[in-house]
């Protein structure tokens, strides 16, 4: 049986064309790493699927995890998680986040991909270039895609 996470991605797009060291930007990601955890116990609490499946998605009270938080830009810090309404509609678990990994989403030969960085330098990037993540579309990032990770 294996054990696993789920966690997804809130991709803050740009808003025209952003350019730093000579890479075309079409946004910078952050991955959040959901865990869900008892209320009784405190214990966390796995999703499981059989060894010869894969992982999927699963909902709590009738939401994906990727319902319970929102990531946004913010001028003064970078971005901000903003929790969201859903969470008071669990009265038996707890969920939480971890930021398990960053990414910048940049052009390589017309296809945007993805390349793991810093912290620092995911706010770096926000924080010096306003001019392009300051945008109605990031005051909820875009949600683009979902792993999962395996435990033990």
């Amino acid at each position: 049986m294996k054990r696993y996470r789920i966690c997804y991605d809130k991709m803050l797009i740009t808003k025209g064309d952003l350019r730093i060291n000579g890479e075309l930007y079409g946004g910078v990601a952050a991955y959040l790493e959901y865990q869900v955890f008892d209320k009784a116990t405190g214990e966390e609490i796995f999703f499981t699927c059989g060894d010869d499946e894969e992982p999927s998605e699963k909902k709590i009270c009738e939401h994906y995890l990727n319902d319970f938080f929102d990531l946004a830009y913010d001028k003064d810090n970078g971005f901000t998680i903003i929790p969201a309404e859903e969470l008071k509609e669990l009265n038996d678990c707890e969920v939480k986040y971890r930021l398990s990994m960053f990414a910048k989403s940049i052009d390589i030969n017309g296809c945007l991909e993805d390349i793991p960085i810093s912290e620092e330098t995911f706010v770096k990037i926000l924080k010096d270039n306003p001019q392009s993540f300051d945008t109605a579309d990031n005051n909820f990032a875009q949600n683009c895609g979902v792993t999962f990770n395996i435990i033990g």
